[in-house]
């Protein structure tokens, strides 16, 4: 039989057996601290905790790859066991399978690997590629030119395709990143072939290019300059080693220990490891064909002993290896399958190291690629370099000369012998003289290790992510040198993270205070205390506990330096921590400078830069001066509540330079503030300071000012500098234009003054917000305004405005409100899409900058209360809606408005805009700012009030009450006789107001007081009636809840909005019910006590009167109040919840 061998090889051949395995998520024990003792933990943090807790390693199952596993052990540190070729592959669904290179057959025909690292398919016969491989997005094939091929047979990881040619096979192996192609040739009529001689292969890539190395013919696949396949030198073999192995099997056959020569035992170790017969072969790449041309010479030799094998390889693994064989200088090994493909090389080893002369002459280095990219940055505590040894060239307890680790220069592909005449080898970092056999006994095949440590710490130090180690025999001359090894390295290496450099250091004077941040020289931070505190946030990679120490120093002005102070140490400190350092008692006006350190029991972190501080508890004089033009101090009442004044401030005596800023606080404030706020920077030139201030009370103020100095000491509270002055009362609107002006009419009457704004496309007289009060006026949203003829107000300075509008249409930007300039309205109140807002323009141009808040819903035919304010003491714009503040936004720069004060729409690139659709009505504005309480005071109006002093008068003589049946009178919570109706269950006994009092599909708020004597089920306190049902109702029940209940449709039982509290049960009740249309909200106070729910149940508008005591269910009047009601108060608008809260 003459089998003849081509291979074409991706890798090498053997799936050996990991000396490391992903440990099995399971739980082993649990820890005295009732830690649950698994093998396994997601995050290293948990890893090291288990571990510490368990006593056990843990695997971090977050850090694990195809090649590396990641433990955290008992002690802190943390091991990376990284393996030169890939172990495990993550399936779709995230879980890890060991690789398996055992081919199966796919669904569609094809023969894969079980489980690959790169995607390998195999023919399952006909006329497809013979093999492919694909590394990501790259690919390179390789069809059989030899016609279709047979259906293969499965044997492992090998497929065999009989007869190709005359009695010649095909076989492709599988690795897990690689795969290979062997032609056996079984006859020497068939190694006469021409196509044996000249095999062919058609070649297909994708995304790289295909090309043969010139120095050793070896095949190499490039995606620009990275290569992405790699070879070995293509050679051929004869069968002399096999022919040999037989004869010497006695012999080769017999324990090594029982081997009693070293001559004799390294022969048999060998003698079927290295073939005798060997030659290096060509290959010819062109257009898509790949030639292999087999050595005439050897084939027709007649001492040739067949079968000859021939054996080009394709690697594309991630990491690499390589042999270098000095009697072979110009062939690669690199990546190489397998150098005897037809031997026992499974079981003596691929990988050979050192010198033989038992079968030829070989001289052999071996070199290896690992995986460092784990370590990077960490701090190398020790690494181990291991593979399995399993052959020898001396005998179990014989003369053994050690094998050398080497660190070197990095692999290439395509190195041979010769080619790496100037490889650096950078000194023996291990070595280990172990004897091992794979059929010993007594020195049994095993796992030998070197020290690794130089390697792994210089490509931690270096950001390496891969380091080349050669294993080298120290007598490179003498057989007993001689090993053999399992291609199955394994880096493993201990490390620890360092510390991170600690950061956000801080100076402060206490440990409540953040502190002032790092600082040197003239900017250097006063602290205020002669214990100050330093602060700096600590890491560290592993999340270990840190001892961080500060070491202080002190500035000598004799020798103009610092000196060596004191050392201040934080144990304990937690990664991710501020540590805090409290110095000794220091010296008052002395500058000292700092830096921190950490260390987590394995290494120091860097040292931080230098900080530096100055100590000063001395506190500073209060200003000299305080005077105002706005607001002398003569006596006399200047200004008014919400006008805002300037103050200008002087510094006191021979404090200047120490001055860092003024704080103050004007009535109803009396002392500094605690909360950074109220405070002002002095001028550079003369340490003045200018303060705006708006009053917010009328009367006597006065304005107290302390000054501070850098160290934050501040004047006396007791002792700042006072300043008393007289503010007049809050004036009257500027300008107010109502809009119940009569039908027909050409302008906006100014109620306040003599600003009428000329009306074009208004309708005037359509319903007001008030079932009995003024008309509005209605827009029409495409032209409709009412323009004054000249400025109402000053935007420079502080100024308000109000409206209440009901929109009929949203969208777009809508203006109910704005004062123009020349080319563009310099404050604008309106609308944008759905929302309320308020923008001022940052210039008087065309296109400005506009800024400012935003507030509450655009609710369509909802009256609403819009309210603007601009505090020029503080720059703010707020915007209120019903009464509530939405935020305020600076407005800085404010433009000054030189232009008319326009209604019902804005203006915008030099012309009239944003056309407001809807009615108006109550449009104000002020020169100053309104405090929230006027505007509080704006949204509700009060439409009924029935104190009930012994009649059912309405207090505003619009809606007197009369009396049912039963109706009695009796003392209110006061005890005053007399002074609250008395109701009972009797029919009838209810109060009934003439005429409807409120709109109730708009915003309302009610009040009053209850007495229920004892427990009932619902009675009814108020309702407004309807025919069917009532719109609204407030009960209470037996457990003393009270209802508020809104009602969709004047039908019978109709859908309800309710929300309830709860209140006391026989005493004396307060009760207010607010709905607030705008914003679909219901709030419930019981006793001032705030209960509140969205409502979007729009509700139906009741044209009869409200009813006291009782309530419209189904068309009858039921749910009578057996007890007393006072002081009832009803409001057409939404109360804001401070107001109703005090009612």
């Amino acid at each position: 039989m003459l089998p003849l061998a081509l291979v074409l090889a991706a890798g090498p051949l053997q799936v050996l057996p990991s000396p490391i395995a992903p440990a099995a998520p399971q739980v082993r024990a649990v820890s005295q601290s009732g830690t649950n003792c698994s093998t396994t933990a997601e995050t290293e943090l948990v890893a090291k905790r288990v571990a510490a807790a368990c006593d056990h390693r843990v695997e971090v199952t977050a850090q694990r790859t195809e090649t590396t596993l990641v433990y955290a052990n008992p002690n802190g540190t943390m091991t990376a066991e990284a393996a030169l070729k890939p172990q495990r592959v993550r399936r779709p669904d995230g879980s890890w399978v060991p690789t398996d290179a055992t081919l199966t057959r796919a669904s569609d025909g094809a023969v894969i690997p079980v489980a690959s690292f790169l995607p390998i398919r195999f023919s399952g016969g006909g006329t497809g590629p013979l093999a492919r491989i694909s590394k990501g997005d790259k690919e390179l094939s390789i069809t059989w030119s030899g016609g279709p091929l047979p259906a293969p047979r499965l044997d492992g990881a090998s497929a065999i395709y009989p007869n190709v040619f005359p009695d010649v096979d095909l076989r492709v192996t599988a690795d897990v990143d690689a795969f290979s192609e062997i032609l056996v040739v079984k006859t020497r009529k068939a190694a006469a072939n021409p196509a044996v001689r000249r095999v062919r292969f058609a070649t297909a890539t994708k995304g790289i290019t295909l090309a043969t190395d010139p120095r050793t013919g070896a095949l190499v696949a490039k995606a620009g300059s990275n290569v992405v396949f790699s070879g070995a030198t293509p050679m051929m073999w004869d069968s002399t080693a096999a022919v040999a192995t037989v004869a010497e099997s006695r012999t080769a056959n017999r324990p090594p220990e029982q081997v009693t020569s070293s001559a004799e035992g390294g022969a048999a170790a060998d003698r079927h490891g290295l073939p005798d017969r060997r030659s290096a072969m060509r290959t010819e790449l062109a257009a898509g064909r790949l030639t292999v041309l087999a050595d005439t010479a050897l084939l027709d030799d007649p001492a040739t002993v067949y079968p000859v094998m021939i054996d080009p390889s394709v690697a594309g693994g991630a990491f690499h290896w390589a042999m270098l064989w000095k009697e072979y200088g110009n062939t690669s090994y690199y990546d190489v399958g397998c150098v005897n493909c037809n031997s026992q090389e499974e079981q003596s080893g691929l990988i050979r190291v050192g010198y033989q002369n038992f079968s030829g002459v070989s001289t052999i280095r071996s070199f290896f690629e690992m995986d460092t990219r784990s370590i990077v940055g960490k701090q190398v505590l020790a690494a181990r370099f291991s593979m399995t040894q399993s052959w020898s060239g001396s005998y179990c307890g014989g003369p053994s000369y050690p094998t050398l680790l080497y660190a070197t220069d990095p692999l290439y592909s395509g190195i041979t012998w010769n080619s790496a005449w100037n490889m650096n080898y950078y000194g023996a970092m291990g070595a280990n003289s172990e004897t091992r056999f794979y059929n010993s006994g007594s020195c049994p095949q095993g796992r030998v290790e070197w020290n690794a440590w130089d390697s792994a710490a210089y490509a931690a130090s270096t950001g390496l992510g891969s380091m080349t180690m050669a294993l080298v025999a120290e007598q490179e001359w003498d057989r007993n040198s001689w090993r053999r090894y399992q291609l199955d390295p394994f880096l493993s290496v201990d490390y620890n993270s360092y510390p991170g450099t600690p950061d956000d250091l801080r100076t402060a004077s206490t440990a409540q205070e953040t502190g002032a941040a790092c600082v040197t020289g003239s900017g250097r931070p006063y602290v205020r205390s002669l214990t100050p505190v330093l602060k700096a946030h600590v890491t560290d990679p592993d999340s270990d506990v840190l001892r961080a120490t500060a070491t202080l120093r002190v500035w000598n002005p004799a020798t103009g330096a610092f000196v060596a102070d004191s050392t201040i140490e934080a144990s304990n400190a937690p990664a991710n921590s501020v540590a805090q350092f409290t110095t000794r008692t220091l010296t008052n006006g002395s500058t000292y400078s700092w830096h921190v350190q950490t260390n987590d029991t394995h290494a120091d972190s860097p040292a931080t830069a230098e900080c530096e501080f100055t100590v000063d508890t001395t506190r500073p004089a209060a200003p000299q001066t305080i005077s105002s033009t706005a607001y002398p101090a003569d006596g006399s009442f200047h200004g008014g509540v919400g006008r805002t004044g300037s103050f200008t401030i002087t510094p006191g005596t021979g404090d200047s330079a120490d001055l860092a800023a003024y704080v103050w606080a004007l009535t109803p404030l009396t002392t500094p503030p605690t909360d950074g706020t109220r405070t002002i920077s002095p001028l550079a030139a003369d340490h003045s300071a200018t303060l705006l201030l708006t009053p917010t009370i009328g009367g006597l103020n006065t304005l107290r000012v302390w000054s501070v100095d850098k160290a934050g000491n501040i004047t006396t509270t007791a002792a700042p500098k006072e300043y008393q002055f007289l503010v007049g009362d809050p004036t009257e609107p500027d300008g107010s234009w109502t809009g119940g002006d009569a039908a027909g009419a050409a302008q906006l009457a100014d109620d306040a003054g003599s600003h009428p704004a000329a009306a074009t496309g208004v309708v005037f007289g359509v319903p007001g917000r008030l079932l009995e009060g003024p008309t509005a006026a209605r827009f029409n949203g495409t032209s409709s305004q009412a323009v004054t003829t000249g400025p109402v107000i000053d935007t420079s300075g502080s100024f308000s405005i109000a409206a209440w509008v009901r929109p009929t249409a949203a969208g777009g930007n809508r203006g109910v409100v704005s004062i123009d300039g020349l080319h563009t309205s310099v404050i604008r109140l309106g609308s944008t899409g759905t929302t309320w807002w308020v923008k001022g323009a940052n210039a008087d141009v065309a296109s400005p900058l506009l800024s400012g808040p935003t507030n509450g819903t655009v609710r369509l035919n909802t009256w609403t209360h819009l309210a603007a304010t601009y505090d020029a003491s503080t720059a703010m714009l707020t915007l209120y809606v019903n009464g509530e503040a939405g935020g305020s936004t600076s407005w800085y720069p404010p433009a000054a408005a030189t232009g008319s004060l326009a209604v019902g729409r804005a203006k915008t690139a030099d012309a009239a805009a944003e056309y407001f659709a809807g009615d108006l009505a109550e449009v104000r504005v002020w020169d100053r700012k309104l405090q929230a309480a006027e505007v509080g005071a704006s949204v509700a109006t009060l439409v009924g009030s029935w104190s009930l002093d012994g009649n059912g008068s309405d207090d505003l003589g619009l809606h007197d009450t009369s009396a049912g049946p039963g109706v009695t009178w009796g003392p209110d919570r006061f005890g005053t006789p007399g002074s609250a109706v008395v109701l009972s269950n009797a029919a009838g006994s209810y109060l009934t107001a003439s005429g409807p009092v409120i709109r109730t599909d708009q915003s309302f708020t009610v009040s009053f007081w209850a007495y229920l004597p004892s427990p009932q089920n619902a009675p009814a306190a108020f309702s407004v009636a309807g025919n069917r049902f009532s719109a609204f109702e407030l009960f209470t029940t037996s457990s003393g809840r009270w209802y508020f209940t809104r009602y969709a449709a004047d039908q019978d039982n109709p859908t309800s909005s309710s929300m309830w509290a709860t209140g006391p049960i026989g005493q004396w009740t307060h009760v207010v019910a607010v709905y607030n249309a705008t914003a679909a909200k219901s709030s419930l106070y019981i006793n001032g006590v705030r209960t509140s729910a969205t409502s979007t149940l729009a509700g139906w508008a009741s044209s009869l009167p409200l009813m006291i005591g009782t309530s419209t269910v189904n068309g009858s009047r039921l749910g009578n109040f057996p007890g007393s009601i006072d002081d009832v108060q009803v409001y057409q608008g939404a109360m804001p919840p401070s107001q109703a809260a005090a009612l």
